[in-house]
């Protein structure tokens, strides 16, 4: 009977030991294509990020109350860039979170201050996704909600003033979300990946997995391709809400 519970005891230890070893990986010292991390904004719990070598997996953990509003409160993980870029990755939570607002998101930031100007395509634990921004340093926050929930993969590419979010929907291709902003970003930018828990006291990861970042020669600004989309706009914050998306054109008739 002793000797029963002592090997459930130890078949206990090994299962949260591996289950640890699963969420924690990498050294703050190696970020792969980023160069630097830190928590942006006041938040109760220091956050971290880890690199995975050997599958490319970036684990970002963070805690912090939102990103919505003046300020911002998350854990980011950056390198400074400048002109035209594409930034995309599969995106997954670990655990079932305790806010299901939590948020995972790919950041373009003018600076590391928590009410910086910064666009971001932002994934929440419930799948909502979409577009945020805040077009000034102290502004507030809006969004454009994507009409395709949780998808595996997202991507946001900036084309001169304009920034673009993808979304690869039940497992396919990137295509545009319908979701377009043009704000103006002096150079150099903070380009990355963030977590918030919207839960000032919980630390909430998420593991960011086929990360590319590259830049487009300006060139490519040029290259205008046809995309429509209808939204709805409510009227007393001006936030919207993509319900259909077409590489058509479409217009309202006259």
């Amino acid at each position: 009977m002793v000797h029963n519970r002592f090997m459930k005891r130890l078949t206990l230890m090994f299962f949260l030991f591996s289950m640890s070893a699963e969420l924690t990986f990498g050294d703050s010292t190696n970020l792969g294509i980023f160069s630097a991390q830190a928590d942006i904004g006041n938040v109760a719990k220091p956050g971290s990020a880890g690199f995975s070598p050997s599958n490319g997996d970036y684990l970002v953990t963070g805690s912090g109350g939102n990103m919505w509003f003046t300020n911002d409160a998350f854990h980011f993980v950056w390198k400074e860039m400048s002109g035209n870029l594409s930034l995309a990755a599969d995106i997954r939570f670990i655990g079932a979170g305790k806010n299901p607002h939590r948020k995972a998101c790919l950041l373009i930031r003018q600076s590391l201050a928590p009410d910086s100007a910064y666009v971001d395509v932002a994934v929440h634990g419930v799948g909502l996704t979409s577009l945020q921004y805040r077009e000034t340093d102290g502004g507030t926050t809006h969004e454009i909600q994507s009409n395709v929930s949780a998808p595996a993969r997202v991507g946001i590419e900036k084309h001169g003033d304009y920034f673009t979010v993808f979304v690869a929907p039940n497992g396919k291709k990137l295509v545009p979300s319908g979701a377009m902003y043009r704000i103006h970003f002096k150079e150099p930018f903070y380009v990355g990946l963030g977590v918030c828990s919207h839960d000032d006291q919980t630390l909430e990861q998420a593991v960011f997995s086929n990360v590319t970042l590259k830049t487009m020669p300006s060139e490519e600004t040029a290259r205008a391709q046809v995309e429509s989309a209808l939204e709805i706009v409510g009227l007393t914050l001006m936030d919207r809400r993509v319900v259909y998306q077409t590489p058509d054109h479409i217009e309202a008739p006259n």
